[in-house]
């Protein structure tokens, strides 16, 4: 199982994780970019987040996502979700959770 939890990925650096989350979106098979989400309420303590965005649908058991969706929500209950060339790691937390479990089984 390739891991991506906190304690797993403290350590690594920014090229180390992308090689692992992309190692484990090859395993489930879909294609990914890492896009930005801006926060409605853009404040000092309110920062956006880079997500995974799926560029191919996914579905397993009753989790599904289309081509456009972040891996932690689908792509209309973001306020704005834009793609970011040459952004290679996601601080989305939930995200990085949902690429392991479902590369877990």
């Amino acid at each position: 199982m390739v891991e991506l939890n906190k304690t797993s990925s403290a350590n690594l650096s920014e090229e180390d994780l992308f090689l692992r989350l992309s190692e484990t979106m090859e395993k489930l098979g879909v294609e990914f970019s890492i896009g930005y989400a801006y926060s409605p309420r853009p404040a000092a303590w309110s920062r956006g987040r880079h997500h995974i965005v799926l560029e191919t649908p996914i579905q397993k058991g009753r989790y599904r996502r289309k081509a456009g969706d972040a891996l932690c929500k689908p792509a209309e209950k973001f306020w704005s979700l834009e793609s970011v060339p040459g952004a290679k790691v996601p601080t989305c937390k939930e995200c990085l959770r949902r690429a392991e479990l479902l590369a877990s089984g």
